[in-house]
């Protein structure tokens, strides 16, 4: 099992429950995000949210101002968004905390799985029943969010890959 309680010592997790409570807690979060837009005098550009059970606190999510995001977690939405991820890993454009062994062992859980249109989205590796991938799930979508609401540049896929082919011939695997 993973350590959730080490992890939470560090703050790389935020527990939303009490113990053996396996449901999100709304309210706490809601809270939370109220919390840290004081705290560090942030203006939400957008709030993506997954649409599977989102009637209960669609109206506490409009006080921000800001677009919600309908999110949903199919191959078909979050296509692009993984695309674009696995592009800007592999040409090194994101940056994060290389020490961060929890969002290290969330990615190493996560697979690309493929439907019939050939769209990919993310998913536990198999036989990974007990292995979580919120946090890298979390990142396709929040990148997701920001390609919705032109939150900045866009990526150039074609520049990107002539990038990496580049970078790739530099190392003799093309």
């Amino acid at each position: 099992l993973a350590p959730y309680d080490l992890w939470e010592s560090r703050e790389l997790i935020t527990v939303t429950g009490g113990y053996g409570d396996f449901k999100n807690d709304y309210r706490y979060i809601l809270k939370h995000l109220r919390d840290l837009k004081e705290e560090y005098e942030l203006e939400f550009a957008a709030i993506g949210c997954d649409p599977h059970n989102l009637d209960g606190i669609l109206a506490d999510l409009e006080e921000y101002g800001c677009p919600v995001v309908a999110v949903t977690q199919s191959a078909k939405n979050l296509h692009e968004a993984t695309t674009d991820v696995q592009l800007l890993v592999k040409s090194e454009k994101v940056a994060y905390h290389k020490d961060n062994e929890l969002l290290t062992w969330s990615f190493s859980n996560a697979a690309t799985v493929m439907n019939s249109f050939g769209e990919i989205k993310i998913d536990k590796k198999p036989r990974s029943r007990f292995k979580r991938i919120d946090p890298v799930d979390a990142c396709i979508d929040a990148h997701y969010v920001f390609m919705k609401t032109n939150g900045g540049e866009q990526v150039n896929f074609s520049d990107e890959l002539d990038d990496y082919m580049k970078m790739m011939a530099g190392f003799g695997l093309f």
